[in-house]
């Protein structure tokens, strides 16, 4: 059961069946149905059906329901709600082709299946047909702040980016042209 004094960071609904999945600063994440009222709960281990840090910021269900959740300073962990087996994607100083920053606050998902994961440092791209992850941080940008905290995808395609202090960005995904607005 899940202590009445932990602090609720997320919230999100399976669209396959009634789940909740519940994600907590320092209590992992809670599995709840509610027509059972029954509660399976995720721990922070070294096992493979574990993650890899106990404070949960953004959870997501991505559209072949498996379920993404972002860490405060591991990165991001990915439920296969079918095995129970959880991915771990963090940061590799020596791969740019790597996770963006391991404090996750936010994650989209757009029309073509790609996982957008707003960071504390920037953006990380996940296309799961090419199994890549794009990079959109300092080094590659030239937004005021990289600390983003919301995206959500227009009709035409553009990503519309929400930083803490920089506005918002837009990124066209065709072009990958940045335009900044305070």
């Amino acid at each position: 059961k899940t202590p009445s004094n932990w602090v609720i960071s997320c919230i999100a609904q399976r669209k396959k069946t009634e789940y909740l999945y519940i994600g907590m600063f320092v209590y992992c994440i809670d599995r709840y149905y509610p027509k059972t009222n029954i509660i399976k709960h995720y721990t922070k281990g070294n096992a493979p059906t574990q993650l890899n840090n106990e404070a949960v910021y953004a959870i997501l269900e991505d559209s072949k329901g498996n379920i993404w959740m972002g860490t405060n300073g591991w990165g991001v962990n990915v439920l296969d709600p079918n095995t129970g087996i959880i991915k771990k994607y963090v940061v590799d100083p020596n791969n740019p082709g790597a996770l963006v920053g391991n404090y996750v606050r936010c994650f989209y998902e757009d029309h073509s299946g790609n996982i957008w994961t707003g960071t504390t440092t920037g953006v990380s791209v996940f296309d799961p047909a090419a199994k890549t992850i794009t990079r959109f941080d300092p080094n590659n940008t030239k937004w005021e702040s990289d600390v983003i905290f919301s995206m959500y995808e227009d009709q035409k395609g553009t990503m519309v980016i929400g930083s803490q202090g920089g506005g918002r960005i837009k990124l066209d995904q065709g072009t990958k042209k940045l335009t900044r607005y305070t």
